[in-house]
């Protein structure tokens, strides 16, 4: 297992925060997307269910955005975002619905999850 891990770790690599200050470096993990994702569209289809009361439409889409900055709209939407399932120090997750212009239909959903306060997905 350790072997897995140490080959996947990729070099250390710099880390800014949201203005752009330098935190100082950090090492990084390669993702086999083919089966990160499905495991996280899992997750998130869970957590809307529990959320939301009803199940995902199943052909809902998924837009990925891995530590992104959150400034402008998407700090908008992160501090209206409600806290959901959270386990301290492992896992976190925020959701916002996001409505039509008449105020009654969803268009989407926008979620939050991070996992050992450090991995914001």
């Amino acid at each position: 297992m350790r072997d897995h891990i140490t080959a996947a770790l990729t070099p250390k690599a710099d880390k800014y925060s949201a203005d752009g200050i330098c935190l100082g470096s950090v090492p990084g993990i390669r993702i086999d997307p083919k089966r990160f994702y499905p495991t996280i569209e899992k997750i998130l289809r869970g957590l809307h269910r529990l959320c939301a009361g009803c199940p995902m439409p199943s052909d809902a889409t998924f837009r990925w955005l891995l530590q992104e900055p959150v400034h402008g709209l998407r700090r908008q939407f992160f501090q209206a975002a409600r806290p959901s399932l959270s386990y301290p120090a492992v896992f976190d997750s925020r959701f916002t619905v996001v409505n039509a212009d008449d105020g009654g239909s969803v268009v989407g959903t926008v979620w939050w999850l991070r996992f050992y306060n450090a991995v914001p997905i």
